[in-house]
Formats: C-alpha cells, sequence, structure tokens
C-alpha cells in the first residue's frame, strides 16, 4: 500500500496522480526505512559541512591574527 506524500491518502499501488489532491506520485515511494535512512545521511552530511567551516574559519582567523603580529 502506498501513502500520497502530499495528503497522506492511501493509494493503490498501480496509481499514478492522487485522487484526493491530483499530486503525482512516484512508480516508488520511499518506505519509512529509507527515509530515516537518507535522513540519517544528509544529518551527517550538515554535520560534515558545519564542521569543515568551523575549521576553515578558525585557520582564517589564525592566519589573519599571525600577519598582525608579524607587523608589529
Amino acid at each position: 500500500m502506498k501513502i500520497c506524500p502530499t495528503c497522506g491518502t492511501k493509494l493503490d499501488e498501480d496509481d499514478i496522480f492522487c485522487p484526493e489532491c491530483g499530486a503525482r506520485v512516484d512508480k516508488k515511494l520511499k518506505t519509512p526505512f529509507e527515509k530515516q535512512r537518507m535522513k540519517k545521511i544528509s544529518n551527517f552530511l550538515k554535520g560534515f559541512i558545519i564542521f569543515f567551516l568551523f575549521i576553515l574559519i578558525v585557520f582564517i582567523l589564525l592566519a589573519f591574527v599571525g600577519t598582525m603580529i608579524a607587523r608589529r
């Protein structure tokens, strides 16, 4: 049994459009397990990007402070 990702209506397996809201539904909708897995991957990537940006900012600040000290 498929569920419309837009309105949550239960769908028949061969439905292409939701009879309730008219939204197009994919042939293969993600299962709750697949959605959870994709969310974990997405959260990991967000965390990695934030960590990388933090390290980059720290290095930029250290380089700036180093040049300020060298000028004295």
